[in-house]
């Protein structure tokens, strides 16, 4: 009986004690070796120096890259560049064959002809243009009028014939030349002689 009081006393002791506590996970062991707690510096970085910028920011308002100046572009000079980019990107598909790189040169050279290109820049440009059209359209018109009139007027099929081969051309030639020629001024005749002296006269 008496054990039984005593197992009874010694259990009632210990749970009225304080519960062991665990080990805090964050607590350092006693043994631990000192040098292994010790934090490492941290690594300065490339131009600094403590780990703070050596090299002050620039200062607002300032040009840290200059920009080159600005060269003008001569505008018929780059025209005429990229003609010539365009010809020879265009020749450079077509089979290989005497006449087409022959026809190859004589365009590059055109296109690289720079009283040629002034002369279409400023036919394309003249106030002229709609003056030229209007009479190159009544020209058409009066030699219809002249050439019906000269074949009603004919006996048999040959002079017909013959008054309409004559209309036809002075028709072609004035309203292609001789109109534009007239009204347009220097700038036709620089453009026409420039294409006979290349495609007919080097031909």
């Amino acid at each position: 009986m008496n054990w039984l009081i005593a197992i009874f006393l010694l259990t009632v002791s210990a749970l009225a004690a304080d519960p062991p506590k665990a080990p805090s996970p964050a607590a350092a062991p006693q043994n631990a070796d000192p040098e292994a707690l010790v934090i490492p510096a941290p690594t300065p970085l490339n131009g600094l120096v403590g780990g703070y910028d050596n090299n002050p920011a620039p200062a607002l308002g300032t040009n840290q890259n200059p920009v080159a100046p600005v060269v003008p572009v001569d505008p018929e000079q780059q025209k005429a560049d990229e003609t010539m980019k365009r010809i020879s990107g265009f020749m450079s598909g077509v089979a290989a064959d005497p006449r087409m790189e022959k026809l190859k040169q004589k365009a590059v050279l055109l296109a690289s002809d720079e009283k040629f290109l002034q002369a279409a820049q400023a036919m394309w440009t003249s106030p002229k243009r709609k003056d030229m059209f209007l009479i190159q359209i009544g020209f058409f018109v009066l030699m219809l009028i002249v050439k019906a009139w000269q074949q009603s007027r004919s006996a048999n099929w040959f002079q017909k014939f013959l008054i309409g081969t004559v209309c036809t051309v002075v028709t072609m030639v004035g309203i292609s030349y001789v109109i534009p020629l007239l009204v347009i001024g220097p700038p036709f005749a620089t453009f026409t002689g420039t294409l006979w002296r290349i495609f007919v006269v080097a031909a």
